[in-house]
């Protein structure tokens, strides 16, 4: 069973015309100290990269919109945000091209007894 496809947008920018700059472009002092997320990554030394991007809503739009560079190690990612009644909620990150089996994903967790993991509504979020 395929789960729809949720983008976590960190950033939201003017739409970036020719897609050849998105390597070139770096986010100001503002952007980052305006972004909780960027600021926690830095306050624990997690190194990372941010690519500014337009807004997208699906994990195929954002890598049509804003295409890695070819020399580039990073990856995409879709986020996934699950809640379960039980169990509490989960923010799962993964590869665009992967699916979630959410009785699998609920073994990984190691959550015991019942498990009914559904993507969280937009009111969660």
């Amino acid at each position: 069973n395929r789960l729809p496809i949720f983008q976590l947008n960190l950033i939201k920018t003017e739409p970036i015309k020719p897609t050849t700059q998105l390597a070139k472009m770096s986010l100001s002092d503002e952007e980052i100290s305006n972004n909780p997320l960027l600021q926690k990554l830095l306050s624990l030394s997690i190194p990372h990269s941010t690519y500014p991007h337009p807004a997208s809503t699906t994990s195929d739009e954002l890598q049509a919109n804003a295409p890695l560079p070819s020399d580039s190690n990073d990856s995409h990612t879709k986020n996934l945000f699950f809640k379960d009644k039980k169990h509490g909620m989960y923010l799962v990150t993964i590869a665009p091209e992967n699916d979630v089996n959410t009785k699998e994903l609920g073994k990984l967790l190691k959550l015991e007894g019942k498990v009914n993991l559904r993507l969280a509504d937009e009111a969660v979020l």
